[in-house]
């Protein structure tokens, strides 16, 4: 004689919840992190006072710029205290593909509050307008692998302070975009495009 078996409604979808659960589980071997060598150092010049009376263009830009262009992939650049000095300002940096940027601990690396500092030519950075992305971001990866963003370090993009030469803050300058119903042109603090492989 044989037996069925019957199962309500409500427990063929809990097992057919487990079996799509077991079938929807990464296989992949997922390592922790690992800092790669250090290829430059760079101290800091600034004390946080200094970056607060910003005037200008962001003074550590193209020597922070100039460190990663000369690491080669699998390396990184790492930020320093230097004395009392513990403070890095700078406009838009683009990491080369596979090198990464370590901030040591007690160190803060601000974005510029000086909008040309990120403006991708059109002069609209810093603006409000009917296209928006007039600014390149804080910090771009693109087409990167096996690179990242480390250490115990700060990254501080200074939203809330006004711009220079302005009486509004990015944050501010981005609501008054959603009020106008307009395209903000402001830069993201990290842009990552077309990486894989990235710690942050």
């Amino acid at each position: 004689m044989k037996k069925r078996l019957y199962a309500s409604p409500a427990a063929a979808f809990l097992l057919l919840l487990q079996c799509l659960t077991v079938q929807a589980q990464d296989s992949r071997q997922v390592k922790e992190p690992v800092v790669p060598p250090v290829c430059q150092w760079i101290g800091a010049k600034l004390n946080h006072e200094q970056v607060n009376a910003q005037q200008g263009s962001a003074p550590d830009t193209q020597r922070l710029q100039a460190a990663i262009d000369q690491c080669s992939a699998g390396q990184t650049v790492r930020l320093t205290a230097a004395g009392n000095n513990r403070a890095f300002l700078a406009g838009a940096l683009r990491l080369k593909p596979g090198v990464s940027l370590l901030i040591d601990g007690g160190v803060t690396l601000f974005a510029s509050r000086f909008p040309a500092d990120f403006d991708r030519g059109t002069g609209s950075c810093g603006s409000n307008d009917e296209k928006g992305r007039g600014c390149f971001p804080f910090i771009l990866m693109e087409k990167s692998a096996h690179a990242g963003i480390y250490g115990d370090g700060v990254i501080d993009g200074q939203g809330g302070r006004k711009m220079l030469g302005s009486s509004e803050s990015w944050w501010e300058l981005a609501r008054r975009a959603q009020r106008e119903d307009k395209h903000q042109n402001v830069p993201r603090l990290i842009e990552i495009q077309q990486s894989e492989d990235i710690a942050l």
